[in-house]
């Protein structure tokens, strides 16, 4: 999710692309059902319904295409709007299909019926005073009436507009393929956007401090026009920016204006409020940049080998590297030595998805492993990959099942080893076994990457160490290495729960695991240091997922998506040979980010489907990230967080449980405020419909679940006869 630059600095919205996030509206808004970007419908009704509508083209426009008996579509409303009891006029364009006529309802208030004939187009306009429009968020549904049993196509609809009634004035809804031209302006003809007043063009981002509107404007035609400049927040009155008279002229005018210091997400309407007949306000170039700051960007590191340490189900709260009580001296070492990122978050609550993005530098829709059955796809590029394509030696160790070749991450990998939760060996295995490893490739380029199990039953520990664990006596049914599996039938089972010694013991045992991963770590670490490679050697480590505290049962794959859950540490240290000042960095970061970081300081380069930000220019100020968009998924469930901003739901089935926070206000994320923040929900849910519209994710590839793999699973905790 990269942000253009040009001379005017970072551009945050330009309207020349009208994507997702803008909208156009003339004598009221206009819901262009042929438009890709538009907030995706739901169709509902009958078993033959489509789950999408379908776009078609039709007599030289595209039109969307129903089959079902109800399509609902959100949009939002203009700044103007009419009082409450106040007429609205209605215009629809449409063809007929097998229905007989359809019923307009806005915001569950009816609007009035259409008739329709089969495969007759045509526009209808109706007068009500049944329903409000909103200057928000707004709902319009079509009810298809009178069509067969089957398949067959409802209507098509081209568009609707809906807006103050005006006395039955002839209408022509503007879209994006007519707005969007080339304009001769005096001898200067540049690419523009052209409004019929009143008309306009919005668009939303987060606008940050010190954000400006630039642009050029003329009249296509003769005549004058009245242009404002608005700018909308949630929960605050819209304000006029900028107020210009235009004439006819032989030379563009400039336009620059501050939009304020709004630091939110926030819509920017270019206005025509009005225009004499047959003529158009254009506007050349138009967008919101924001100048960057002049950072002290110093070299990046730069190594010859690379290890990513990646420790599974890890609270970094708990942790003392982020002050929290368990200390991990090991860790602190890197971290006195390195960087300490504070807001990172992992793409996925499920463990191999987690790994996947690490692997691959995408986004969990975009790798599909977000279920737990599903295979790492071969049709993407992992950094083993591009390192054994560099001459780079590779190597992966996990101590997690689903991490494993059965799920396809032993592919790039030279060599690949798996320490099995069903043997009796120590779960920190696979730190020696790596340290093994690079002894033996002591004089090569080498890529190591160890997934452990870290903090995720089963556990190990020793009889004297359960008689000092708390609490004391302990009878219960944790037992350190079937706890996984014990977690497991708890996890099915409706209703049961641990009593409080079980928690206190299954965090004792927790504990215990991570302190022997941090002390596996130094070991590690200590190898390459006597074998003279750290020097040259990048060390990244970070975790799979987090830990949700008040989950019933906690070390579930996919369970929760609460930020406890998605918060992960991650650390790096470059070659210790090159000095870089110790920092922490508050800018939020994603686990695309340590793929596209790693072979950037191997000196290789990235793919270009790989989409993460090179941590080393975060730490050392030369790139900026604050106001970065990060979604995680589970299954069909997704979590999107936008600056201050959470937007929690699903796609599919699923789309019934969304809700929208605000963390800064409310950290726990239990109420819901779309309402009362349409704008703020209606740009991040047009982020998600972008992700889904298309298909991102490549063929599912189904998972080799052997009876070896599927009884590791059922030692780890998973119920391996469905989802995660």
């Amino acid at each position: 999710m990269g942000t253009p630059k040009d001379e005017r600095g970072q551009v945050l919205l330009d309207w020349l692309k009208l994507g997702s996030e803008c909208s156009l509206g003339h004598r009221g808004a206009v819901i262009d059902f042929g438009d890709a970007t538009m907030r995706r419908p739901r169709v509902r009704g009958g078993k033959d319904a489509h789950v999408e509508a379908v776009s078609v083209e039709h007599q030289g426009a595209t039109w969307t295409r129903v089959t079902g008996r109800e399509v609902m579509v959100p949009f939002s409303g203009p700044l103007e709007v009419p009082e409450a009891g106040q007429p609205l006029a209605v215009s629809v364009r449409s063809r007929g299909g097998s229905a007989k006529s359809m019923s307009l309802y806005l915001n569950g208030k009816p609007l009035g019926p259409v008739r329709l004939t089969k495969n007759v187009t045509g526009v209808v306009s109706l007068k009500t005073t049944t329903a409000t429009l909103l200057a928000g968020e707004n709902e319009l549904s079509i009810r298809f009436n009178g069509q067969g049993r089957g398949s067959d196509v409802a209507a098509e609809i081209d568009w609707v507009r809906i807006g103050p009634y005006d006395d039955d004035a002839p209408y022509a809804a503007p879209t994006r393929a007519d707005v969007i031209d080339t304009v001769k302006i005096g001898t200067e003809p540049r690419r523009a956007l052209s409004l019929r007043g009143p008309g306009y063009a919005r668009c939303a981002a987060y606008l940050p401090k010190g954000a400006r509107l630039s642009a050029a404007l003329g009249i296509l035609g003769t005549g004058e026009a009245d242009v404002e400049v608005r700018v909308l927040r949630d929960r605050k009155p819209a304000f006029v920016a900028s107020s210009l008279h235009l004439n006819a002229d032989s030379a563009w005018r400039p336009l620059d204006v501050d939009l304020g210091e709004l630091d939110t997400i926030a819509e920017v309407e270019l206005v025509a409020v009005q225009t004499t007949k047959g003529s158009r306000v254009v506007f050349a170039e138009p967008r919101v940049s924001v100048a960057e700051p002049v950072r002290g960007g110093k070299p990046m590191p730069t190594a010859k080998s690379a290890v990513l340490v990646v420790l599974g189900s890890v609270a970094p709260r708990s942790i003392s590297v982020y002050g929290g009580p368990m200390e991990m001296p090991e860790l602190g070492a890197v971290a006195a030595n390195g960087v300490v990122f504070d807001a990172h978050r992992t793409t996925s609550a499920v463990s191999a998805g987690a790994m996947a993005s690490l692997l691959t530098g995408v986004e969990a829709d975009e790798h599909g492993v977000v279920d737990g059955l599903t295979k790492l796809p071969t049709s993407l590029t992992t950094i083993a990959d591009c390192a054994r394509q560099g001459g780079v030696q590779t190597a992966m160790f996990t101590a997690n099942p689903n991490t494993t070749a059965a799920f396809g991450f032993d592919r790039g990998f030279s060599t690949f080893g798996y320490a099995d939760p069903t043997d009796a060996s120590l779960s920190t295995r696979v730190f020696d076994d790596a340290a093994d490893w690079v002894t033996a490739h002591r004089e090569s380029r080498f890529l190591l990457v160890i997934h452990a199990r870290g903090g995720h039953p089963p556990w190990d520990a020793t009889r004297e160490q359960l008689k000092e664990m708390p609490p004391a006596n302990y009878a219960g049914s944790v037992e350190p290495r079937h706890a996984g599996e014990v977690l497991g039938r708890i996890r099915g089972a409706k209703g049961a729960r641990f009593t409080d010694a079980d928690r206190v013991r299954m965090w004792a045992l927790h504990s215990l695991a991570l302190s022997a991963h941090d002390a596996a770590l130094g070991r590690l670490l200590n190898t390459i240091r006597s074998l003279h490679r750290d020097e040259d050697t990048a060390v990244f480590v970070t975790s799979d997922v987090g830990l949700d505290d008040g989950a019933r049962v906690p070390f579930g794959e996919g369970d929760s998506l609460a930020e406890e859950s998605l918060a992960s540490a991650l650390l790096i240290r470059p070659p210790a040979g090159q000095t870089i000042e110790a920092a922490r960095v508050t800018a939020p970061t994603s686990s695309i980010d340590v793929a596209a970081t790693i072979l950037a300081s191997l000196g290789l380069t990235a793919p270009t489907a790989f989409q993460g930000v090179d941590l080393w220019s975060l730490s050392t100020g030369s790139r900026s990230a604050e106001t970065r968009r990060r979604i995680a998924w589970a299954g069909n469930r997704f979590s999107l967080t936008w600056a201050n901003f959470l937007l929690l739901g699903g796609v599919g089935g699923d789309a019934g449980s969304t809700r929208l926070c605000d963390l800064k206000l409310e950290p726990a994320c239990t109420t819901d405020i779309r309402a009362t923040y349409p704008i703020a929900y209606g740009r991040i849910a047009s982020l998600v419909d972008e992700r889904t519209r298309g298909e991102k994710r490549p063929p599912r590839e189904p998972a080799n679940v052997d009876f070896a793999t599927n009884n590791a699973l059922r030692i780890w905790g998973r119920n391996v006869g469905g989802q995660p």
